[in-house]
């Protein structure tokens, strides 16, 4: 995925489309089977998105953030 593809996404935008990410991330945590390989890729992707989303809706030019979003957004649709 290429994150330049994103910068023009605007702030609300962002946050909602980060904010379903992380709804996907605590879904796939939320499963009552024993998935631990899934367990862990979701928990990582709140990790970083705990970390990296606020700094991508503060800051739209954020490429590292916008990066982090990416990964912490495919992890948890794998984890999902």
């Amino acid at each position: 995925a290429d994150p330049l593809l994103t910068l023009s996404l605007p702030p609300t935008l962002t946050a909602w489309t980060g904010m379903d990410a992380v709804t996907h991330a605590i879904e796939a945590l939320s499963v009552d089977s024993y998935h631990p390989m899934c367990d862990g890729i979701a928990l990582e992707s709140l990790r970083l998105m705990h970390t990296w989303l606020p700094a991508a809706v503060a800051d739209g030019s954020d490429v590292a953030a916008r990066s982090h979003m990416l990964a912490a957004s495919a992890m948890a649709a794998v984890a999902f």
